[in-house]
């Protein structure tokens, strides 16, 4: 994980939502790396889906990137910590949704 994604990790408490906040976040940065990874094995720069989308990378790499993402933002959302946040109850209502959808998963 890069310096900017770290950045954005650590601000996912301060957001009003954070339960979404760290399921976008942790989202958004898995998918890019996933995409560089995928970009760079076939000698590519792309470092997000929208551009590996626009310049025709496989769709199955963008569809493995993207559920990966969609997984691990899940198991974020589920273990942010929010013992300090104002809407707490809001917040624990929605963390419980992400947990319930690992859980039967699993």
């Amino acid at each position: 994980m890069n310096n900017s994604s770290e950045r954005l990790i650590n601000m996912v408490t301060e957001l009003d939502d954070p339960v979404l906040g760290a399921f976008l976040v942790i989202g958004i940065a898995h998918s890019e790396a996933l995409i560089r990874r995928a970009a760079r094995a076939m000698n590519r720069n792309y470092s997000s889906c929208t551009s590996a989308a626009r310049n025709g990378l496989a769709k199955k790499k963008i569809l493995n990137a993207l559920n990966s993402s969609i997984k691990e933002g899940k198991y974020a959302a589920a273990a942010v910590n929010l013992t300090d946040t104002a809407d707490r109850l809001e917040n624990e209502a929605t963390q419980q949704q992400f947990r319930s959808k690992l859980s039967m998963a699993a």
